[in-house]
């Protein structure tokens, strides 16, 4: 369909993630339970003084008991990714996605990061993944097995069931209210390797039980040489954009939201221009950013003021405040539409990553004109906590632990509580859909315009 369409597409953000923070000295340095129950204390002590609104969707009572259950269930020591997931399984469960609970690289020996990040290429790291409907399968195979083909469901990893791993790795991951898409999204995005490896350490062979052409057969991977992989500098794609006048649509894709600016001026002045009829906006796999740019971009969508969320603030210190008030534009007074916003048909491409900003967005597109084609977002409907960060390291583990301070509410909020933002034309994948790059959100799209007498 992109080829038909005037295309604009805007590269805003990578929101790549660093390299894999981890080395082979956190699977051995443990930490004792009295040390691993101050942690505890100390990450409830946080949550309970600073995150706004910390049981939106738990009671106190029930957050309490899974905190003291767990500081109960520790009585050995355990390492910090022992512990990290023990204490995931807890921090998911307050239904907060922008929760987060990282290794702290700056922390770790340059001789440790070595063994993590030099020549090899782990069995575990040599396959892509695509998880559809509880299944695990293979999407490509770097391996040195060709016979271990792209498509293959793997049903066991070293005689763990696929099945177990996918919930086991889900339940680790935060995410907004009751929300699904986002944990499975989040490891579709090859951070399926990334949660074994933290959980089980790497390993330089491994036995795949697997399904293919309707057989079922074992492969061992081992340890394999790689070179050294090429760092990006800053993790940012640049912005871009190129036009072809034959056609009235316009495709943007927005792959996060950077700062505070507004690059969309020139964009839509052209838009208009060029007497553009249908917009199709791509938020698939933006997992956000900064609101104030975000609402920047609904002030091109919109033909009225309009208010764009509520907020409640937590603990903030002064520094904290002066930022906040950047989000007193579409909170207490409304966005105002651009002089060039656009009025014509607007569709807007959804999936399980479109995260933070980007689902905040999306609900705000549905509530006001646009057509949502895809997957439920990852980010809640109705909002998320998130706006200023607050970070801190662990007393004792010394690992990172990030939440939210302001509380964003989609105002009206939707009756579907605790679930991201409903699309409204539903779109699922095949693994053969996705081993032929097939975009069927695009191709809906595309027809949907052609049948209104696009392209002609």
């Amino acid at each position: 369909m992109k080829q038909y369409y005037l295309i604009i597409l805007l590269l805003l953000c990578g929101c790549q993630k660093g390299k894999e923070q981890n080395a082979n000295s956190i699977f051995v340095k443990t930490f004792t339970p009295q040390q691993l129950r101050q942690d505890i204390d100390y990450v409830r002590d946080s949550l309970t003084q600073k995150q706004p609104n910390l049981y939106w969707y738990i009671s106190r009572a029930k957050l309490d008991y899974k905190f003291d259950s767990l500081k109960n269930a520790i009585n050995t020591p355990l390492t910090a990714p022992q512990f990290r997931i023990k204490l995931l399984q807890v921090l998911s469960s307050i239904g907060d996605g922008h929760i987060s609970l990282l290794f702290n690289e700056p922390k770790i020996p340059p001789a440790d990061m070595l063994f993590f990040n030099g020549d090899k290429a782990y069995p575990i790291q040599q396959l892509a993944y695509k998880i559809i409907n509880s299944k695990l399968y293979v999407l490509k195979n770097s391996s040195g097995d060709n016979t271990l083909l792209p498509g293959a469901e793997i049903l066991s990893i070293d005689n763990k069931p696929a099945s177990e791993l996918i919930k086991n790795f889900s339940d680790e991951w935060p995410s907004d209210g009751y929300n699904q898409t986002y944990k499975i999204g989040r490891l579709n995005l090859n951070d399926f390797p990334s949660r074994y490896y933290f959980t089980y350490g790497l390993k330089d062979q491994l036995t795949f039980t697997v399904k293919q052409h309707g057989s079922i057969k074992t492969c061992k991977l081992s340890v394999l040489t790689r070179p050294k992989p090429k760092s990006n500098a800053n993790g940012v794609i640049t912005s871009s954009y190129y036009i072809l006048s034959r056609q009235r649509t316009a495709y943007i894709m927005v792959a996060g939201f950077v700062n505070a600016s507004d690059p969309f001026v020139n964009l839509f002045k052209t838009i208009k221009e060029q007497g553009v009829k249908y917009l199709v906006i791509d938020l698939r796999n933006n997992m956000g950013g900064n609101v104030v740019q975000m609402g920047k971009l609904f002030g091109h969508l919109i033909g009225k003021p309009t208010y764009f969320y509520k907020t409640k603030m937590g603990d903030l210190n002064n520094a904290q405040k002066t930022t906040a008030k950047l989000l007193d534009y579409g909170s207490k007074t409304p966005i105002l539409p651009d002089s060039n916003h656009f009025e014509g048909k607007v569709y807007v491409m959804i999936n399980g990553v479109s995260f933070s900003a980007a689902a905040l967005l999306a609900a705000n597109l549905q509530v006001n004109r646009a057509v949502l084609v895809g997957e439920e977002t990852g980010g809640g409907r109705n909002g998320c906590t998130a706006g200023i960060t607050h970070e801190s390291a662990l007393p004792n583990s010394g690992l990172l632990f990030r939440f939210g301070l302001i509380q964003l509410k989609i105002s009206p909020e939707a009756k579907q509580y605790g679930r991201g933002v409903m699309p409204d034309v539903p779109i699922v994948y095949t693994i053969n859909d996705y081993l032929n790059e097939t975009d069927l959100e695009d191709t809906w799209i595309y027809n949907d315009i052609k049948a209104k007498g696009a392209y002609k």
